[in-house]
């Protein structure tokens, strides 16, 4: 049953990208799923503490303690406590598609069926990468307006989210993104990759300093060289990062390839585009366009970058990949302005056509204590729920 509904609220935000109330069905779809949700591999640690008056032992983020004692205090029960984290941090990543994406629906729900899977297991990690993707839109105003202020924003939601899950912190590589192109082109380009680099090459030193800030048991978890030597382990991580690759590469192909051509029909006086195709009333001038598309695609290859820690360090790392598949897919979805009838067709589905591969890779090629993400992750999360039981 929780299948045939997965599948049926899939293509229902295919067949309709822009409806208002697709994306609120796929959004409550969502929540429900996320919130009532009774057995996966962290679900225990995570409703002990919370019936521990929000006292989780595991955990030294202050913001995910405080939320659990508010939760605790109004006598929330479990499952709501986790519709309203659901709910909470999936209203920060609406802000950001609603906003940028001409076909809301189509990217929610892609998003939905991955990373949102495994967020459902990883609480923590999923309200900081969703502060993370909120955050972006500063990164992406600065790229238009210029406005100082949006640092101060952006440097705000890094700390927020590292007060949720401490690896926000790593996202810290993006503030090479607010240097001006034109004087830094360099460091603005690969400032993120060289960070991640000496970051690698400075874990011998990094790992004695840790123990004091986060305890050995996290440094261990993070810092800690897994044996890469198996042929089964490279092999997943080539094929699952590899396909994390084919967005942002997909995307500067599609935005510099000549034979898609631009449509003119959506230039005005060749200075203002739609960012949609019909109902959105919002418009962009096309430097605002083209700026707003380049700022996603840096974004997006920047996080990327954090497949060298996991293949170089461990695995831990594969959750700071996650918001560029969400980013890709509003940038892909963004280049369907550019194109009219079969051309934007074919540019949808392939958009599909590649979340569905990256899904299905990674959930098979990737395991958790020996089982693959299909068993130990998706059927977990989709065969205990409360709304199928």
């Amino acid at each position: 049953m929780s299948y045939f509904i997965l599948i049926a609220v899939e293509i229902s935000a295919w067949m309709r990208k822009q409806s208002k109330a697709v994306y609120a069905l796929v959004f409550i779809f969502g929540v429900l799923i996320y919130g009532l949700n009774y057995q996966n591999a962290d679900y225990t640690n995570y409703y002990n503490g919370f019936m521990q008056n929000g006292l989780w032992v595991g955990t030294q983020e202050p913001l995910f303690n405080l939320a659990f004692k508010i939760g605790h205090a109004l006598k929330f029960t479990y499952p709501v406590m986790m519709c309203v984290w659901a709910a909470t941090g999936l209203c920060l990543i609406s802000n950001v598609i609603l906003t940028y994406s001409p076909y809301p629906a189509l990217v929610l729900s892609l998003f939905i069926l991955y990373p949102f899977t495994i967020d459902i297991i990883q609480i923590r990690s999923f309200m900081a990468n969703a502060v993370i993707i909120y955050g972006c839109k500063f990164i992406i105003e600065y790229s238009v307006s210029h406005r100082k202020r949006n640092i101060l924003y952006f440097g705000l939601c890094i700390i927020i989210a590292s007060m949720f899950h401490f690896s926000g912190i790593f996202y810290g590589i993006l503030i090479f993104l607010f240097l001006d192109e034109k004087r830094h082109p360099v460091i603005r380009k690969f400032g993120g990759l060289l960070a991640v680099v000496l970051f690698i090459a400075a874990i011998p030193v990094v790992s004695k300093i840790m123990p004091s800030i986060i305890g050995d048991g996290k440094t261990n978890a993070w810092l800690l060289r897994e044996q890469l030597t198996t042929w089964k382990y490279v092999l997943r991580t080539v094929v699952t990062k590899c396909g994390l690759l084919v967005f942002p590469i997909l995307a500067i192909y599609i935005r510099k390839n000549d034979s898609f051509k631009l449509n003119t029909r959506y230039y005005y006086e060749n200075r203002v585009i739609c960012t949609s195709i019909k109902k959105h009333s919002k418009k962009e001038t096309f430097l605002e366009f083209r700026s707003i598309n380049n700022t996603l695609i840096y974004i997006c290859i920047y996080l990327v970058a954090f497949i060298l820690i996991q293949f170089f360090v461990n695995s831990q790392y594969e959750r700071l990949t996650r918001p560029a598949v969400l980013l890709s897919s509003i940038v892909l979805t963004r280049q369907c302005v550019l194109l009219e009838g079969r051309e934007r067709s074919i540019l949808v589905i392939l958009l599909i056509v590649i979340n569905i591969l990256y899904f299905g890779t990674t959930m098979y090629f990737t395991e958790a204590n020996g089982v693959p993400w299909i068993t130990h992750v998706f059927r977990e999360v989709y065969e205990h729920n409360l709304l199928f039981k």
